[in-house]
């Protein structure tokens, strides 16, 4: 298989995922339930720009290594 349709392929099911996401989201479902992926990005945007993205996955892989450091810790010996 030729390298470009190794990179084609996927790119072309990521933008029809977008595509059949923003159509939905437009036209059939209410925002409120189903954003749009436009809404989404703007709404990311607007939170990096504030720091609330960093500051909340900060907190978010705190609490992913808290769990994972004690479910390591508390594991039963085999």
């Amino acid at each position: 298989m030729d390298w470009r349709l190794k990179l084609i392929y996927p790119a072309a099911s990521v933008l029809a995922f977008l595509a059949l996401w923003q159509v939905v989201a437009t036209r059939f479902i209410d925002p409120f339930f189903l954003p749009s992926p436009l809404a989404v990005l703007k709404g990311a945007g607007g939170l990096l720009a504030d720091g609330t993205l960093v500051q909340a996955i900060g907190a978010s892989m705190s609490r992913i290594l808290a769990g994972w450091l004690l479910g390591s810790l508390s594991r039963r010996p085999s």
